[in-house]
């Protein structure tokens, strides 16, 4: 999926499993838990985010962090998004935080590739959490450009 305008998908009983790839300056809305059927989402670019005022979503599919290219995916809206199947990192990925709600990744991310985490200048995001503490990525993390908070208090 590329281009400018958003694409909205709300049934949450699809059973397509051909994947689906977000790339370039496009916007994928997931309205719902299973809006992406079985196959695996690939990242390498774009905006993904759960609907303004919606619900939270959660994935549960495979997710490929594509990093090659000129690509930043970008994590948005104000709902709670959660990925809780696998996360592979292949090149170098840039997320950007832009929701200001939570994110998660609560499946193990494993691949040789590496993870940036970069935020706008003026905006605090919600938090990213990588909560599984078997993930086997080995390339790295960067926290880059963002704000952090711990106890009411900013670092």
């Amino acid at each position: 999926m590329q281009g400018n305008s958003p694409l909205f998908l709300s049934n949450s009983t699809n059973s397509f499993s051909g994947g689906l790839t977000l790339g370039g300056t496009g916007t994928l809305v997931v309205g719902g838990n299973g809006v992406l059927g079985s196959g695996t989402l690939t990242l390498a670019g774009g905006t993904i985010q759960a609907p303004v005022g919606g619900p939270s979503v959660s994935l549960a599919n495979p997710v490929v962090l594509f990093g090659y290219g000129p690509g930043t995916t970008t994590l948005g809206g104000q709902a709670p998004l959660t990925f809780s199947g696998t996360t592979t990192l292949v090149g170098a990925n840039t997320l950007a935080m832009a929701s200001t709600s939570t994110t998660t990744f609560s499946g193990v991310i494993g691949g040789t590739g590496a993870l940036t985490v970069t935020s706008q200048a003026g905006l605090l995001p919600g938090p990213l959490l990588l909560s599984n503490v078997n993930n086997t990525f080995t390339s790295g993390l960067t926290l880059a450009g963002a704000r952090y908070f711990t106890g009411g208090r900013q670092r």
